[in-house]
């Protein structure tokens, strides 16, 4: 099967990476890949690092009509069969390519948990004839789909995967303490997620003055970039709390670093499913979460993990607190949440999608079969 996957997002984000699984393991299924991306990208960084067949367009409005045009082009020049898009506006460019001739089956791939936008292009852009199938990540963002697809067929719920065997042999190395000079008395909560407002740090924040008013030797590092950094940073200055955080930015190493986390705090206010939670299932680390989105589709309250209400710093830090001072519900929601994640391991998310992939395929060739046509138009 011949695929071309599409991205747009020029940082390395959860779904950048979630598309470097899915491609390696892919790979392995015998599946022909290529990637069209924007340029000078993380995910075209790692495309030269790995090998890849990959094209690239630019990142802008004013080349719109030209990357469709030479998304065309590599359809025709590789006998492309499927493409599968990985966020809005690759979708977008799939749909332009799509009215203008090039009848690819589409396969789209969803990771946030909003509705459609409410306008006549959105509405026909998701219910255009072209996509085949929308794969939601969540169980959360195919229900809130729902309503605005017409052929609710089309959706299904493949949770995202993580690299399971990145974690196997991961020990506590000290990295962080060494580094920002943490005792090593001192507790660690942490968070690893892009700095945007959907993660609402702030509330990460305001649970962390709580603990820290409660005289609990403690120390919060934040591990990501993005647009609010400089908010958050005026935030935590204004609270005084400058001494208890570490802005780490982006960091590679994160099976090592999460390996020093005794908590891992995660305060999103919306969430499509929050892989950086099945990382720290994977290191054996216990995790304290809002309940949004997909979240309690991985987290089941003390069980795998501890939940409280968006913006709830009170009974976050509650549950911070229980997990410091009680071993045993430490380790049982350990050993429960690292059973739990062997569910979504990068191999069954691609296997899943491959057998995605083969179910349209094959419909797709039924169809031109009957209709005596070629096994792909020119364009």
């Amino acid at each position: 099967m011949r695929v071309l996957h599409i991205s747009y997002h020029k940082s390395w984000r959860g779904g950048e990476q979630q598309i470097s699984y899915l491609i390696g393991e892919l790979h392995k299924l015998g599946c022909q890949q290529w990637i069209y991306c924007s340029e000078s990208n993380a995910l075209e960084d790692f495309c030269k690092e790995k090998g890849l067949s990959y094209y690239t367009f630019p990142n802008n409005l004013l080349s719109k009509f030209k990357n469709v045009k030479k998304l065309n082009y590599i359809c025709n020049k590789h006998a492309i069969e499927l493409l599968h898009v990985h966020d809005s506006m690759s979708h977008m460019m799939a749909y332009m390519a799509g009215i203008s001739g090039n009848d690819i089956p589409i396969i789209l791939s969803r990771h946030i948990d909003s509705p459609v936008r409410n306008s006549i292009i959105s509405r026909k852009k998701y219910n255009y004839r072209g996509i085949k199938k929308i794969i939601c990540i969540s169980e959360n963002i195919k229900r809130t789909l729902e309503p605005d697809i017409l052929d609710k067929s089309k959706l299904t719920t493949i949770y995202d995967g993580i690299d399971l065997d990145k974690f196997s042999q991961v020990v506590d190395t000290g990295i962080l303490r060494k580094q920002y000079k943490i005792a090593g008395t001192t507790k660690i909560i942490g968070n690893i997620s892009a700095l945007t407002l959907a993660k609402d740090y702030f509330t990460f924040i305001d649970t962390a003055e709580i603990l820290i008013h409660k005289k609990l030797d403690v120390r919060f590092i934040i591990v990501g970039e993005g647009v609010v950094k400089k908010k958050l940073e005026e935030y935590i200055k204004n609270k005084d709390l400058a001494d208890y955080f570490v802005f780490t930015g982006f960091r590679k190493d994160v099976p090592q670093i999460l390996a020093e986390f005794d908590v891992f705090l995660f305060t999103s206010e919306k969430e499509g499913l929050g892989n950086s939670v099945l990382d720290a299932f994977a290191a054996r680390v216990p995790v304290v979460s809002t309940n949004t989105g997909g979240i309690p589709e991985m987290i089941d309250h003390q069980v795998s993990g501890l939940l409280a209400d968006v913006k709830d710093s009170t009974k976050l830090a509650e549950h911070v607190i229980s997990i410091l001072q009680d071993d045993k519900l430490k380790q049982r929601l350990v050993n429960n949440a690292s059973e739990k994640v062997k569910q979504f391991s990068m191999q069954i998310m691609a296997e899943k999608i491959y057998d995605l992939y083969q179910e349209v395929y094959d419909k797709s060739v039924e169809e031109r079969n009957e209709k005596g046509e070629q096994p792909y138009s020119q364009y």
